[in-house]
């Protein structure tokens, strides 16, 4: 099977799943790919600890609200409730958002006392909402919006995936025997 049938097939499935048409689903979940790749990567390879854990979660958050947002979007653009203002559904847009990042901070809650950079995916995600409001507020206006728009989730997971890989391995030789004893030969 080559890739292009894997991908119709997926396409296909994502297709009845959701509801969307398929070339939607193609626009919707090529962006999604590489948060789904890197916070595989940061579950499954550096999950040491609650702020990795914290990392990998956020990473994978678009993946779920991005076709949540976009059911989302369509039923309020098709067929937007009688008297709905452009601020109440541009707010509505990004409700799963905020719903899902409470899901996933309050497990977390006691990390972001002891660590600071839990603020800082929690202000990437903040981001995330106000980027969706945007959209949302002022559809499709500029093509560089939307595809900065598109690219965001992308960005963020790149990023992510470089400080928790770096913080991993600055952890790891912080705690290796071998400085320990090289920084005793040197005192």
């Amino acid at each position: 099977m080559c890739l292009a049938d894997m991908w119709q097939k997926i396409s296909d499935y994502l297709a009845q799943l959701t509801g969307i048409d398929e070339v939607i689903v193609g626009f919707l979940y090529v962006p999604l790919i590489l948060p789904f790749v890197t916070g595989l990567l940061m579950l499954i390879l550096l999950r040491k600890d609650k702020l990795s854990l914290l990392a990998a979660l956020f990473t994978l958050k678009p993946v779920i609200a991005y076709p949540i947002w976009w059911r989302l979007a369509i039923l309020l653009t098709v067929d937007p409730p009688e008297g709905m203002s452009a601020p109440i559904s541009s707010f509505l847009s990004i409700l799963p958002a905020i719903l899902l990042t409470a899901v996933i901070v309050f497990p977390f809650r006691a990390l972001f006392k002891q660590e600071w950079l839990s603020w800082v995916w929690l202000g990437g995600d903040v981001l995330r909402w106000m980027n969706t409001f945007l959209l949302f507020a002022f559809p499709f206006s500029t093509g560089a919006m939307l595809g900065f728009g598109l690219m965001f989730p992308s960005i963020y997971a790149l990023l992510t995936l470089a400080i928790m890989t770096i913080r991993y391995f600055w952890l790891k030789w912080q705690s290796s025997p071998t400085l320990k004893t090289s920084s005793m030969i040197v005192l």
